[in-house]
């Protein structure tokens, strides 16, 4: 994150400049970028950062006891519990991606909105990044998520100066870019941890059930947004809409048995989070 920041303060404003627009509009434009749409962006980090450090310890042990069956149980429960925690972050983030901002920025343009929404991807890779680069450290290959990220941080480089110069891209030149690099870093950790451990991803538990789930809470959130914000306005109707995205979200995922007891328990609070589901009979 320093380095994604770092190349946007060394391009970002000089590009804009160069595009045509003045410094005050190119440093409104990359306030919008970095203090208010990235801000958001970095958000559910918290939670995969905490899920990251408790990685290291047990992945550690399980290789130093040569116990490489537990080691790839722990690694396929972290990235499947991470896909849970970021996915309906990001569709939620999509979704309301013009409302969120019109919400906590009100006197801003709706183009902070669209910013927002170009950057949604970042919470998925992000999140596996930090998730894998646990797992990594805990392999002993440390070096690995950090070649992986100076990889990404190139293509960032050469992304970002080329499209935010061009006026009708500018800022969202710097957005691609940021997805860019968190993307090729992502593939290059999932492609390092299966090669090295032999995990593999079934589609039907990484790719097909989490992405049901996400659909249905993405129309959801959607229709209630469309139904609701006529009526009651932006502020209501998109904190509304938030929860009957929420609700949703964890009923479908119940519902279609995408995820067990056991990574339930993987994630941060894992122990409370399953006995409040137990108790309101949403998991058996």
């Amino acid at each position: 994150m320093p380095l994604v920041n770092m190349v946007d303060n060394g391009i970002v404003i000089r590009r804009l400049m160069v595009a045509g627009y003045s410094l005050k509009e190119a440093n409104s434009m990359f306030g919008q970028l970095t203090g208010m749409a990235m801000s958001i962006i970095n958000l559910p980090a918290v939670i995969t950062t905490a899920m990251s450090m408790s990685l290291v310890p047990s992945i550690s042990q399980a290789y130093a006891l040569g116990n490489k069956d537990k080691a790839r149980k722990d690694t396929l429960s972290a990235v499947k519990v991470t896909l849970i925690i970021v996915l309906p972050c990001a569709f939620g983030m999509a979704s309301l991606a013009g409302p969120i901002m019109k919400l906590l920025y009100p006197a801003e343009p709706s183009s902070v909105g669209v910013i927002l929404f170009t950057l949604t991807p970042c919470v998925i890779f992000l999140g596996l990044i930090q998730t894998l680069t646990g797992i990594l450290q805990g392999m002993g290959k440390a070096i690995v998520p950090v070649i992986a990220l100076i990889i990404g941080m190139t293509f960032k480089i050469t992304i970002s100066y080329t499209l935010t110069a061009i006026p009708s891209i500018n800022v969202l030149g710097s957005a691609l870019g940021t997805v860019t690099a968190y993307t090729v870093a992502a593939i290059i950790n999932i492609a390092y941890v299966k090669k090295a451990m032999g995990v593999k991803f079934s589609k039907r538990e990484f790719i097909i059930k989490p992405l049901i789930t996400v659909i249905s809470m993405f129309a959801a959130v959607k229709l209630a947004y469309f139904v609701t914000s006529p009526m009651l306005g932006n502020t209501i109707a998109t904190l509304l809409s938030i929860i009957v995205g929420a609700v949703v979200y964890v009923v479908v995922l119940l519902g279609i048995g995408a995820i067990t007891e056991e990574e339930i328990k993987t994630m941060p609070k894992g122990d409370k989070i399953y006995k409040v589901l137990k108790k309101v009979r949403l998991i058996k």
